[in-house]
């Protein structure tokens, strides 16, 4: 979180605000409270003047810290920190508040991880898609142009019982190229490298 608004507090508590932050080491106590089942952690003055890393927050006038779990499922992905300048006693509705931000933010975090992991599955795939298309074409344009050598009698003239077989062969053969080059335009227009053909015909 980056602070844009306040309310109540004077330019230098304003300002202090932005300087606010908490060694993610000296964390280790309130980690592990969350972890066994604790959503929300108080954390008074007299407390935080007892940490190395509260010091710094007690000179400016912090007197109490709310800690609230960032979760995705069971998992910790991070926590919320607030804290009041001049308080002391947390308000149950302003835990409510925070509670609702804190869920909102797992929401945020844990939809921000998975269209990571979408645009990852996405990417492997155009890859493999791509390289299969690829490692495909190759032996499949061997075989048709055997195929095609063949049936022009090339390698010496063909019985009709040899021809239709071969035939067959050609025509499953362009049938299956016909399908890898569509399975390669579904990759190409995926990735924005779809060229398009403009020019005039008779409709």
């Amino acid at each position: 979180y980056r602070p844009v608004a306040s309310w109540g507090y004077s330019p230098a508590e304003q300002q202090a605000l932005f300087g606010l932050a908490i060694p993610r080491q000296a964390q280790t106590e309130t980690e592990e409270r969350m972890r066994s089942g604790e959503e929300a952690i108080a954390i008074h003055a007299s407390l935080l003047s007892s940490q190395p890393w509260g010091t710094s927050l007690t000179e400016k006038n912090v007197q109490t810290q709310i800690h609230l779990a960032l979760r995705r499922g069971q998992d910790i992905i991070g926590r919320h920190v607030c804290g009041y300048f001049r308080r002391t006693e947390i308000s149950l509705r302003h835990l409510r508040i925070a509670q609702g931000l804190s869920q909102l933010a797992s929401f945020a975090l844990a939809n921000a991880n998975l269209f990571e992991e979408l645009q990852q599955a996405n990417r492997i795939k155009a890859d493999f898609l791509a390289t299969m298309s690829h490692e495909l074409r190759t032996p499949l344009n061997i075989i048709l142009g055997y195929t095609g050598l063949l049936l022009e009698g090339m390698f010496g003239a063909l019985t009709e019982d040899q021809r239709s077989p071969l035939h067959r062969v050609d025509d499953s053969a362009k049938n299956l190229l016909a399908l890898i080059t569509d399975t390669l335009d579904i990759s190409r227009l995926e990735t924005g490298q779809m060229p398009i053909d403009l020019r005039a015909f008779d409709l």
